[in-house]
């Protein structure tokens, strides 16, 4: 009796074993975009749901292509780049702003006497957001520093998710180390290595032999914890240019379609990075995304103000030309 006892019991523990291995999604109810419009009317957010390329993917497979982690160590506080050593470099042809305007209502980097933001790119099913938010951020103060929103401009992120040993490629990535790498290496235009979405080899045959001489590298730079201070982090938008930052994804997010976003029912998928490009008099922040221009508004999102926590971690640096 006592041998059967135990049986029983070692056959009851495998079985609540095998329910939570095998069966992680059973766990997560993945909401349809029925449910989720639902839900949207029901808070009174202001966004549309509907289906996309990205519906009908599994949560790990979504949760795959979130590969930024959120920053252990960051100061409290930053200043925009130039201003610790009191003396800011002036970029040629950068628009004039008054000393100490106060800040407009609504800003866009892509619609401010000129489109200083490059074209929406698509990392697919590889975790390098943390590479393309990065390379969208620098693209945008290339074409600031030179005064030319025409400036074709095209960074190579496949160079980052391949060389940057200190970051895991298609794994993830932390936004502090690629700066580091920017800084010290740099990326060279997209033409010396193509994007490829795989962890493909820094001595890759497809990079280009003289990858040395086409970087661009970005100079001092800075990562704050900016505790959801919205005034903050605009006046860094403003001021200097659009800005990479961390932000929790909840599975809804993937439905999204216009709007002004806002969390409302959906699992947390991971941690992502993107870039702010500016804000709205309603209270949202403009973003550009990596998931291709087939998505959202044209490639961009509108979130409001501190949900997610976007913004909570971010990062601006200055650029002074090629190297």
């Amino acid at each position: 009796m006592k041998k059967r006892n135990l049986t029983l019991l070692f056959m009851i523990i495998l079985l609540i074993a095998v329910a939570l291995i095998v069966l992680p999604g059973q766990r997560r109810k993945i909401p349809t975009v029925a449910e989720i419009n639902a839900a949207i009317k029901a808070k009174g957010a202001c966004w549309i749901a509907k289906e996309n390329k990205f519906t009908h993917w599994t949560f790990e497979e979504l949760k795959a292509m979130l590969g930024t982690f959120p920053e252990e160590t960051a100061a409290d506080e930053f200043e925009a780049p130039g201003k610790a050593t009191g003396k800011p470099e002036k970029p040629p042809g950068k628009p004039e702003k008054p000393p100490k305007q106060p800040l407009p209502t609504s800003f866009d980097w892509s619609d401010n006497n000129g489109n200083w933001v490059t074209p929406v790119r698509d990392q697919g099913y590889c975790g390098s957001c943390w590479a393309f938010a990065t390379v969208a951020q620098m693209e945008s103060l290339i074409r600031i520093f030179y005064g030319n929103p025409f400036l074709d401009v095209d960074l190579s992120e496949q160079f980052i998710v391949s060389c940057d040993t200190s970051n895991h490629g298609c794994s993830g990535g932390r936004l502090q180390n690629v700066y580091q790498f920017v800084q010290h290496t740099g990326t060279p235009d997209e033409d010396c290595f193509l994007y490829l979405a795989t962890d493909e080899p820094c001595y890759s045959p497809l990079r280009c032999d003289d990858w040395a001489n086409r970087v661009e590298k970005i100079k001092m730079w800075k990562w704050a914890v900016l505790r959801l201070d919205t005034n903050k982090l605009k006046k860094v938008v403003f001021e200097n240019g659009p800005v990479t930052c961390f932000m929790h994804v909840y599975y809804d997010l993937v439905f999204y379609e216009s709007g002004c976003y806002e969390h409302v029912d959906a699992p947390w998928a991971g941690g992502h990075a993107v870039c702010i490009v500016g804000w709205t008099e309603e209270g949202c922040w403009i973003v550009k995304n990596s998931w291709g221009d087939d998505w959202g508004e044209n490639g961009f999102f509108r979130i409001k103000f501190g949900n997610c926590k976007i913004g909570s971690q971010a990062g601006t640096f200055k650029y002074s030309g090629s190297r």
